[in-house]
């Protein structure tokens, strides 16, 4: 929910609970002072009650947000420990080709030097 919406459900809801509680005064014809006490009352609990309302929106919305926080960081970290896995693939492959190519060259070098003990 946005600020501006949250910063005015207090004032809404007093004011609707004024407008119910006036209407209901007037229908049984109560004195004009009892009217203004009641509606002072009305218009205090429900401006509390609108208060609270907000505190626990609030509340739920920055849980979301932590919530939502820590999945981003938890995404991140799977991406980075695939990443780091991957780099050990690659240096893994890397090690075998130049070890794959080592041996070659070993072989290479005895076949050059049979061939050359073949000559003589």
């Amino acid at each position: 929910m946005e600020n501006k919406k949250k910063k005015n459900l207090p004032l809404l809801l007093m004011l609707l609970a004024g407008i119910i509680s006036w209407t209901i005064t007037f229908i049984f014809q109560y004195t004009l002072i009892s009217k203004l006490i009641i509606l002072l009352c009305v218009l205090f609990i429900f401006y509390c009650v609108g208060l609270l309302i907000v505190a626990v929106l609030t509340s739920f919305e920055k849980e979301q947000n932590i919530d939502e926080t820590e999945k981003v960081i938890e995404k991140e970290l799977e991406k980075e420990e695939e990443k780091e896995e991957e780099e050990e693939k690659k240096e893994v492959k890397k090690e075998a080709k130049k070890e794959v190519k080592k041996e070659a060259k070993k072989e290479a070098k005895k076949e050059a030097k049979k061939e050359d003990s073949k000559i003589k």
